[in-house]
């Protein structure tokens, strides 16, 4: 119990002191004496993103869910403190930028709106009596010749 709780302040020691969280893996890593193969075939990780993950080379991994995953089997397999690492993680992870929605003036927005329902109506509308006659035509065309009036 003892060198749990250890373990434990000794992984806020080092969240607190700002190390990244791919050191933080490494050096746990490290202390296992663990290679990048032995922890691929423990965490079923490939080794590139094993790699990447220490080098905190966040473009060269998938989309953040994923490297959550990987932090937490990394962890677990190192014998780490998973939610420690976790706030490494997102202590380590670059923060996207907010994207900015445009302001539309209202009138504007009103006047270039989308269609009114009764605008969609009438143009299926006049396409069904466009392709009603179309038809109407073709076939009375047909039976004109099949009796030899044409």
């Amino acid at each position: 119990m003892r060198s749990a709780l250890k373990k434990s302040e000794q992984a806020r020691a080092e969240v607190e002191t700002g190390c990244s969280i791919g050191q933080f893996l490494q050096r746990k890593r490290i202390e296992r004496e663990l290679s990048l193969g032995d922890l691929s075939r423990a965490t079923k990780i490939k080794e590139l993103s094993l790699a990447a993950l220490e080098q905190d080379r966040f473009d060269a991994l998938p989309a953040p869910i994923f490297v959550l995953g990987f932090v937490s089997a990394y962890a677990r397999a190192v014998g780490a403190d998973e939610t420690e690492a976790r706030e490494l993680l997102r202590k380590s992870l670059p923060q996207p930028e907010a994207e900015i929605a445009p302001v539309l003036d209202p009138e504007i927005a009103s006047e270039s709106g989308p269609p009114a329902r009764g605008h969609v109506a009438l143009v299926v509308f006049l396409l069904l009596l466009v392709a009603t006659i179309t038809l109407s035509v073709l076939l009375n065309h047909d039976s004109f010749s099949s009796t030899g009036l044409s």
